[in-house]
């Protein structure tokens, strides 16, 4: 059984006024997990429900990075792990799609599928990220999201977290392809940063007033990018400007205050966060 979220927008609710705005959808995978065939049927799903607003699917086990709080119990869905391109592709026949989560799945082997997403879901706002190809890396998941980055032009927000990501002036030239961000969270455990390709980012995107970036960078390095980053951009247009640029690191509670970040705000953006992992209200059963 893969269990994910499924939010509805108004046209579904309609169809049963019983229905709470927010659905659990229970989706059948077949039992031999040996079988590198396997198939899941995410796609009837996206064919049953044809106007879902937010979806995330999550692999079990899984963790955030600063609270070490596991969203799904590891052994609730091992089948996700062989939800491969061709089930995200299905994804993108959302049309109305707004708020998007997908984490930790192995089974993505080129990341092609990310490309159709962006291209097809126009109406995506906020998107989370997190260890796309696996544990390790994937070089060509990577590659596939910087293309797929030229085409989410409407996102508000950006959240990921790739062990392997280099954070060079090919990936920056592409996020700047989403000129109404807002904020932007991005970890890296082994990726390089250039901060000299980051510090246009702001120019191009002018809505920008959050940027944490986590990776593998110097402590004075970051500290000095961070300043100066600050100095520049936190003027009348952006009175409100958060950068935090540091090592990437688990962090204690102690390090989460060091920059005057209220723990809420800092939680909403670094800690993988999954409403299917609170019971529903209203809801008796999962479907």
């Amino acid at each position: 059984m893969i269990v994910f979220l499924v939010i509805l927008n108004e046209k579904d609710l309609k169809r049963n006024t019983d229905e709470q705005e927010k659905k659990r959808v229970g989706v059948d995978a077949q039992s031999d997990a040996t079988n590198p065939e396997i198939e899941t049927n995410l796609s009837s799903v996206v064919s049953s429900c044809p106007n879902v607003i937010e979806f995330e699917l999550i692999s079990p086990g899984c963790s955030d990075r600063f609270t070490s709080h596991e969203i799904i119990d590891q052994t609730a869905c091992k089948y996700i792990n062989f939800v491969a391109d061709a089930d995200i592709e299905a994804i993108s026949k959302w049309k109305l799609l707004e708020r998007l989560m997908l984490i930790r799945l192995k089974g993505l082997v080129h990341g092609r599928s990310l490309i159709k997403i962006a291209k097809s879901c126009v109406h995506l706002r906020y998107l989370t990220l997190v260890y796309i190809g696996g544990d390790n890396g994937n070089p060509s998941c990577d590659v596939a999201l910087c293309e797929s980055l030229t085409n989410f032009t409407g996102l508000l927000e950006l959240r990921l977290e790739q062990p392997r990501l280099n954070l060079n002036c090919t990936f920056f030239a592409a996020l700047c392809h989403c000129t109404a961000l807002q904020r932007i969270c991005i970890l890296s455990l082994s990726g390089k940063l250039d901060g000299k390709c980051l510090k246009p980012v702001f120019d191009i995107i002018p809505k920008l007033t959050y940027l944490q970036v986590s990776t593998d960078v110097r402590i004075g390095e970051a500290m000095k990018l961070q300043r100066d980053l600050i100095k520049k951009y936190r003027c009348s247009q952006r009175p409100v400007l958060m950068v935090i640029i540091k090592p990437y690191e688990k962090v204690g509670s102690d390090t989460m205050f060091e920059f005057s970040l209220p723990y809420k705000h800092f939680s909403e953006m670094c800690c993988w966060r999954s409403k299917v992992c609170y019971s529903p209200t209203g809801i008796s059963c999962i479907l």
